[in-house]
C-alpha cells in the first residue's frame, strides 16, 4: 500500500484507512473506528478507563498550575494496553489458510 504524504496508516496491516498527520503528534499510532470495533471488549474497556484517568490527571495538573506531569505508572499501563491491541492485528491467534481450516474440521 502506498501512503500519501501527510497521512498515518491504521495499525491493522490489512486495513487501508488513514488519518491526517496534522491532527496527531509525531510518532503517534492510529486505529480506525472500524478496526477498533473488532478489538476484544476487555481491551476496549481498559483503553477507555485509562483514557478517562489520563484526562483526569491532565485536568488536575492544569487546575493546580503545575507543569504537565506524566505519571510513569499510568503511562506504562496505557502503553501495555496499546501493545495488546496492536498484537491482536499483527499476531493472530490462528494462522490463516489451510491449517486453520483443517483445525476447524478436526483433521
Amino acid at each position: 500500500m502506498t501512503l500519501k504524504p501527510g497521512r498515518i496508516p491504521c495499525i491493522n496491516p490489512k486495513c487501508r484507512r488513514t488519518a491526517p498527520q496534522e491532527k496527531y503528534e509525531p510518532g503517534t499510532e492510529f486505529i480506525c473506528g472500524k478496526c477498533f470495533k473488532l478489538v476484544n471488549p476487555d481491551l476496549k474497556s481498559r483503553y477507555h478507563s485509562l483514557k478517562k484517568r489520563w484526562k483526569q490527571v491532565k485536568r488536575l495538573a492544569a487546575k493546580r498550575g503545575t507543569p504537565d506531569h506524566e505519571p510513569r505508572r499510568l503511562w506504562w499501563q496505557i502503553d501495555v494496553n496499546w501493545s495488546k491491541i496492536k498484537a491482536e492485528f499483527t499476531d493472530p491467534e490462528k494462522p490463516e489458510g489451510l491449517s486453520a481450516f483443517l483445525d476447524e474440521v478436526g483433521m
